[in-house]
């Protein structure tokens, strides 16, 4: 649709004298696969050390694996309980919240 409006209007320089009544695609949605609590629960209990608290960072805090994995300690504000996200989707910063029960295992 778009290119038949850009050829009448740049290329030929002349008005598009019909209106053009067609039908566009539909787009699908995609329903993302989440984990439900005590699916989650089960993989947490599974793990130990710093995959452990990795994989709850993610869960409580909702970081992305590849925020995660760049993560930096002066990131982490242990104060006022929040994270600073560096770089993140679309290259862009954010702050999320920091799970309390996370404090201690990381100080």
């Amino acid at each position: 649709m778009n290119a038949l409006v850009f050829l009448y209007k740049q290329v030929l320089e002349r008005p598009l004298e019909k209106r053009i009544d067609a039908v566009r695609s539909s787009k699908n949605r995609k329903i993302p696969v989440v984990l439900s609590q005590d699916e989650v629960r089960q993989i947490i209990t599974l793990l130990d050390g710093i995959p452990q608290i990795v994989v709850k960072q993610l869960y409580g805090s909702g970081l992305r694996i590849t925020e995660a994995v760049r993560l930096r300690v002066q990131d982490i504000d242990f104060e006022y309980k929040k994270i600073t996200v560096r770089s993140g989707k679309g290259n862009k910063d954010r702050v999320t919240t920091f799970s309390c029960n996370l404090a201690l295992p990381l100080q």
